[in-house]
Parts: C-alpha cells; sequence; structure tokens
C-alpha cells in the first residue's frame, strides 16, 4: 500500500513537471505555435475586389502565444524593392514587431485602400496585436504617409525618413506623433519644405519631433539596407566618406526605433482606422 502511494506521487510530480515545462515552452516561444520567419515572406492580400502585394517579416525573438504590436512600412516607390525587404527584416528585428511591408507600385499616393487591404490581413493573423500599429516610411513612401495621415487615419506612431513633403492643408486631423529624420545637405527646396512642414504642424498643434542630420544627403538610410555589420571592423572595407555616411543613417535609425519603440509598446489605446 506505502509503496503504491509513494508510486502515485512520484507519477504525480513527474505529471506536473511535464505540464510546468509545456507552459514555458509555450510561453517564452520554444515550440511556440507561432514560430519566427526569419527571412519574410511574400503575402497577398485585398481591399474591394482589387489584389494587393506585400512582403511580411516577423522578428526572430518571439514570445510565444502573446500578440506583437506591428509596423506598416511605406517605401520610395522609386528604391529598389530589395532593398525595401532589407529594411523590413530590419525593422522587425531591432523593434521585435510584425513588419508588412506595402507595395503599390510607381503611385506615390493612393494608399488608402492598400491600407484598409493590410488591416484585414492583420485582422486574419493571431499574432498582431492590432490597438498597437506604427508606420515607418521612406522619400516618397513618407509623403504618401502624410497624406494618410490626413484622411484621419490614426496610429501609435509614425517614423518618416527623408520624406518629400505633400500640400499640409488637413494637418489640423492628424493625431498621431510624427517622428522626421532629415539630411541638413537635402537640398535647399527640401529644406524649406521642411521648414513649412514644421510650421504647419505647429499651428495644427501636432505632436511632431524633427532630427537634421548634419552631412546626410537624399536617401541617407540606404546603408541599413546592407549586409555589412553596423560597427565596422579596424580593417574597414568603406572610406572615411561611406563611414560618416553609415554612421548618419544608423544614428537616424536608433532614434526613430527609440520615438517608435516608447509610443507602440504602450498600454491600450482606442484605435481609429476606418
Amino acid at each position: 500500500m506505502r509503496n503504491g502511494v509513494a508510486r502515485y506521487e512520484a507519477l504525480l510530480r513527474s505529471v506536473r513537471t511535464t505540464l510546468h515545462v509545456v507552459f514555458l515552452l509555450l510561453v517564452f516561444g520554444g515550440g511556440s505555435p507561432v514560430a519566427a520567419l526569419t527571412e519574410g515572406e511574400e503575402v497577398k492580400y485585398s481591399y474591394l475586389e482589387k489584389s494587393y502585394g506585400g512582403y511580411l517579416a516577423l522578428p526572430p525573438k518571439r514570445h510565444g502565444i502573446f500578440r506583437l504590436p506591428a509596423v506598416f512600412v511605406v517605401h520610395d516607390p522609386k528604391g529598389a524593392q530589395g532593398q525595401a525587404r532589407a529594411l523590413t527584416r530590419r525593422l522587425s528585428e531591432d523593434l521585435e514587431v510584425v513588419a508588412l511591408l506595402i507595395e503599390r507600385g510607381a503611385d506615390a499616393g493612393a494608399l488608402k485602400d492598400p491600407f484598409r487591404g493590410a488591416m484585414h490581413f492583420f485582422r486574419q493573423r493571431d499574432d498582431v496585436d492590432l490597438d498597437k500599429l506604427g508606420v515607418v516610411g521612406f522619400g516618397e513612401g513618407g509623403r504618401a504617409v502624410l497624406e494618410l495621415l490626413q484622411q484621419e487615419f490614426s496610429f501609435r506612431a509614425v517614423v518618416l525618413f527623408h520624406p518629400r513633403f505633400p500640400d499640409m492643408s488637413g494637418a489640423e486631423r492628424i493625431e498621431t506623433p510624427v517622428f522626421v529624420a532629415h539630411g541638413a545637405t537635402d537640398g535647399a527646396d527640401s529644406r524649406k519644405a521642411l521648414r513649412r512642414f514644421q510650421e504647419q504642424m505647429r499651428v495644427a498643434q501636432n505632436p511632431l519631433q524633427v532630427v537634421v542630420y548634419a552631412g546626410a544627403k537624399e536617401n541617407f538610410t540606404a546603408p541599413l539596407a546592407e549586409d555589412a555589420p553596423a560597427i565596422a571592423p579596424i580593417e574597414s572595407p568603406f572610406t572615411e566618406d561611406e563611414l560618416v555616411a553609415r554612421d548618419i543613417a544608423f544614428a537616424a535609425w536608433r532614434e526613430g526605433g527609440e520615438f517608435m519603440r516608447s509610443l507602440i509598446f504602450q498600454g491600450p489605446k482606442k484605435r481609429r482606422f476606418r
């Protein structure tokens, strides 16, 4: 009898240990039902019977069954698609978010319907927190994002790298905090457009942070898409100018990332996405 009780207690302890291990694996990612995609994948989504393409990247470090914030990436349509995909993967990994590159062809605007299709795509996934959405835009993609914000689309945060600036007559409708990384040597017209944009956002009392990087030229984030490490070795294969360009790119990336992270990982907030 005593031996039977001992065996029963040993079996019970074994079952408890097994269940505890399974629980930890589910919570902290080992054997998670939402396994990581480290390279990203092509995806399709639609809105009003029109199909759109995209590129989805998931961070390699996942936290099991928990939903993650998500960031839409809007690249310059004139830029290389390979570069856009590399930046999407880097964004997903660095911020530990689900990142979706929205591809819309050569049209610099017309983001409204693709975004609605992308939102429907996210609603069908079980790993995205729809209350924690952000947007990152590059170049002409930044212009399209600013146009979108004036159509009463609201997100947790928007980060724009060397954006072009549209007409901002609807600036009073923007509710999303915006970070702009701009190049000091991006041309006189661009600097003038930046000052006008800052004034329009100030009058509309919109939350805005602008950082102007000395020595940064047009499309200064290009080095971010390269495979080379962020910190070059002592015997560097880069020229001095290339190293300066890389330093600027990674400085902008860090500051923009900190801005996004500080807002997108906050607690619950009502989503406005019509």
